[in-house]
């Protein structure tokens, strides 16, 4: 111990091997030169030169104090400390639960197949039945009654199966009534007429044959060119004369016997069945006409020619 150690021995510092210099820069080994201050402890050691936890080395080959190398000692026995690897990516739990939740879904698409094939085989078997099953809210339409109308007015199927215009060439004529074929413009299919210019002369019309019993038209297609003036002639119907006549004068107006065919019409009442109609010149007669076909209709707005 010396005066510049300030009453501290030199091995009794536990860190001076951290700034003695190396290689016989120890102060130690120094040769001490009478009036010289002692060379300060506190040497920078070179970058690079030391690394941690390596052995200082002694300057002169000397070992390092006793407890340095027993911390040095410790320092070595104590195993580097071992770090467990990362897990993959997409292992351990996370893998766990993205695999179930893929065997969900292809579980959930194969439930929704199913229920869309079971539907459709549902519809198809019970698709050949169509019939609707009657409920409040669905009742049974009503169907169509097939019990003949008694309306007094003919329906427009009845119309059908009345007998059209009909040649007066094949009907019962009276009174020395005749066909005649001297004029043209006719509209009977061979062309043929019944002159009425006298009185009794007549045109009885059998088998009128009619679906229900009611009102109808009766139509009659003549020619006349005479005067411009009422000309009544008799009606009768399944033997009674009615109280109405049919007025058939000239409503054309024409003088030409082949240009002056018109129509003219009556209410009558016919019974179902078969019926007869006579038309006949009577006492109120004024001008002779000539007729070439009557018909029977439902109403006036269905007349048999234009």
């Amino acid at each position: 111990m010396t005066a510049e150690d300030n009453g501290v021995p030199e091995d009794d510092d536990p860190f001076a091997y951290l700034y003695r210099g190396q290689e016989g820069e120890d102060a130690r080994n120094a040769a001490q030169q009478p009036g010289a201050p002692r060379t300060s402890y506190q040497q920078a050691t070179q970058v690079g030169r030391m690394q941690y936890g390596q052995p200082r080395q002694q300057p002169g080959g000397q070992q390092p104090p006793q407890y340095q190398q027993q911390y040095q000692q410790q320092q070595q026995q104590v195993p580097p400390q071992q770090t467990s690897p990362l897990p993959p990516v997409g292992g351990g739990r996370a893998q766990s639960r993205s695999g179930g939740s893929s065997r969900a879904v292809t579980y959930g698409a194969i439930g929704v197949v199913l229920a869309v094939v079971v539907g459709i085989g549902v519809a198809l078997l019970g698709g050949g039945d169509k019939t609707p099953v009657a409920s409040p809210s669905n009742p049974p339409a009503a169907s169509a009654s097939t019990a003949p109308s008694t309306s007094s007015t003919p329906s427009g199927t009845a119309s059908a199966a009345l007998p059209g215009a009909t040649n007066v060439s094949g009907m019962t004529l009276g009174g020395g009534a005749v066909t005649a074929n001297n004029h043209t413009g006719a509209a009977s299919t061979d062309g043929k007429f019944v002159p009425l210019t006298a009185s009794g002369m007549s045109i009885t019309w059998s088998s009128v044959t009619v679906p229900t019993a009611g009102s109808y038209t009766f139509w009659v297609h003549y020619a006349n060119a005479g005067g411009g003036g009422d000309n009544p002639f008799t009606l009768t119907v399944n033997g009674k004369a009615l109280p109405q006549t049919i007025n058939l004068k000239n409503w054309a107006g024409s003088t030409s016997w082949d240009q002056a065919w018109q129509r003219s019409y009556s209410p009558v009442t016919l019974n179902a069945g078969s019926n007869t109609i006579e038309v006949s010149y009577g006492g109120g007669s004024n001008a002779g006409i000539n007729v070439d076909q009557l018909a029977v209709t439902v109403s006036a707005n269905t007349p048999p020619w234009p």
